[in-house]
């Protein structure tokens, strides 16, 4: 009896341990968390994927959304970047659809994951 309680008390404090620390104190406000599936959307591209960064800006509604703002923003950011033509290498030698070997082996080059967004402070409230 008395090794099944050990052994369930020490699986407690595994648990306990494997709990998410606090952020550290620079992080103000709440961390907030946004998981895409890197087909709709994507932590790269916005769901834009190679062939949308090349295309036409995307468009918005009024008033754009903040999903819209943050695909805008993205492919102006892309765009101010790099050059978006093949003949600059777009697509060929960079850009979300090239591996690390540098071979077009990445599709769109959608990157499914989680983004996560928090406020910082270094205290001086600046």
């Amino acid at each position: 009896m008395r090794k099944k309680t050990v052994v369930f008390l020490a699986a407690l404090g595994i648990c306990s341990a494997v709990q998410a620390a606090a952020p550290p104190s620079f992080i103000k406000g709440p961390i907030s968390t946004k998981t895409y599936d890197g087909i709709s959307d994507d932590l790269l591209t916005a769901g834009l994927g190679k062939t949308g960064l090349a295309g036409a800006a995307p468009g918005l509604s009024s008033p754009p959304t903040a999903a819209e703002l943050r695909k805008r923003a993205i492919y102006n950011n892309y765009r101010a970047l790099v050059d978006m033509s093949t003949g600059g290498g777009y697509g060929v030698l960079y850009g979300p659809n090239i591996d690390l070997n540098g071979g077009n082996t990445l599709r769109e080059g959608k990157i499914p994951g989680t983004e996560y967004i928090a406020f910082s402070d270094d205290g001086t409230g600046k």
